[in-house]
């Protein structure tokens, strides 16, 4: 049974620890029972807080007192901002999620942002009404951002996303009216220097998107359904030749990228991507060790193709590799492969010849095959893979 389900848990008042609180409406469940519980440290839940009445009612909880929490999540279903601006938690979180609120704005506590100085990490979630962000870039500390489903926001400029210098993991999903990302640049043009990581999933309506070099340390790239943003991926030079992992997915704008653009890349994920085009292929990637592309056939082809030209070299620095592509026609070599996933194939079926094509997979260690329909059997010349470690089917 959970602790919150307990009624008259208030008069626990030394309780140091209570991972999760769901908000009632009768005595012994109510919201401020939490009240003289200050000793409350780790991470709370607090759930199904549209029940609670009003600010007052809210402020009962005395979540700004309760100095040891780290983490707070408070969850509901289109919750009033009164109720919100009653539960405003002490300046020493660490991490916050604010999930089902139901208001155009935000709470005034946010837009306090100076005082939350230990706030690393800050989540807002399935806000259906709210329109108008609060300015991110006075979090000082914040270093991971997450907006998700958040379908009124329409604008984000410099005082949403303004200079955010300690953020290095940026996430946002399913802003589906977002129509423009403007920005103003500080002194040195960088309004995200240290983001490693950047999502945008969902975004189909983004017209707009700014100069995107000021994010000078991105590593990690991951998009998809992204409006226009795709569009704007060859002009972004600096920054595309430091990204280590792409993953691209529902992009069907025509790109044209090439090796010299992504010449740090590692690691290459595509699914459905139509429009995408790589001048040289894949194999002019030099430092590319994990390609997993499904639904670009045209990439694929050409790769295959191409590799089967390097007769005994092959690929030698790709190690995994997902595909739903046939690899058995030609001589495509791949001595380096560790793990191979051949996903969807539904007429798989192997001659004779295909079966020795396994053969040359000297090195490989894991070994897939998922969504082949048709498959009977498996190659007789498995058994010669004496690096198999993995078999799955």
């Amino acid at each position: 049974m959970a602790l919150s389900l307990v009624p008259g848990i208030g008069q626990l008042s030394q309780l140091q620890e209570l991972e999760s609180f769901s908000a009632g409406k009768k005595n012994g469940f109510l919201i401020n029972e939490l009240k003289n519980m200050q000793e409350l440290s780790g991470k709370i839940c607090i759930s199904n807080i549209h029940v609670i009445k009003n600010k007052h009612e809210a402020e009962n909880a005395n979540m700004i007192l309760k100095k040891h929490l780290e983490v707070v999540v408070l969850k509901g279903r289109n919750v009033s901002k009164e109720v919100l601006e009653g539960l405003q938690p002490h300046s020493n979180l660490q991490e916050l999620v604010i999930e089902g609120y139901g208001d155009t704005t935000l709470p005034t506590w946010m837009l306090h942002a100076h005082i939350f100085t230990k706030l690393h990490s800050l989540h807002v979630v399935n806000c259906g009404l709210l329109s108008v962000l609060p300015p991110f870039g006075k979090f000082p500390s914040l270093r991971q951002l997450t907006l998700d489903s958040l379908p009124s926001v329409k604008h984000a400029d410099g005082t949403s996303f303004g200079f955010l210098g300690s953020l290095e993991n940026f996430r946002v999903s399913s802003m589906t009216s977002w129509i423009d990302w403007s920005h103003a640049e500080d002194d040195h043009g960088l309004l995200l220097p240290q983001v490693t990581r950047f999502e945008l999933h969902n975004c189909p309506s983004l017209k707009e998107v700014p100069y995107l070099p000021f994010m000078s340390s991105l590593s990690e790239l991951d998009i998809s359904v992204c409006g226009d943003f795709v569009k704007a991926l060859p002009q972004y030079g600096q920054l595309l030749e430091r990204l280590k992992k792409l993953s691209m997915s529902y992009c069907d704008h025509p790109v044209l990228l090439s090796e010299h653009q992504l010449k740090s890349l590692e690691s290459l994920y595509l699914r459905n991507c139509g429009g995408l085009r790589l001048i040289d292929g894949l194999l002019s990637f030099p430092n590319l060790r994990e390609v997993d592309v499904l639904g670009c056939p045209d990439i694929l082809n050409e790769f295959l193709d191409r590799s089967s030209e390097q007769d005994d070299q092959g690929v030698p620095h790709l190690t995994s590799l997902r595909t739903d592509v046939s690899l058995l026609h030609g001589h495509c070599f791949l001595p380096s492969v560790r793990a191979l996933r051949i996903s969807f194939l539904v007429a798989l079926q192997f001659t004779t010849e295909q079966e020795g094509w396994f053969e040359q997979l000297v090195s490989i260690e894991k070994l897939e095959f998922d969504f082949c329909s048709s498959l009977q059997r498996l190659p007789s010349t498995l058994s010669r893979l004496t690096s198999l470690k993995v078999l799955q089917t």
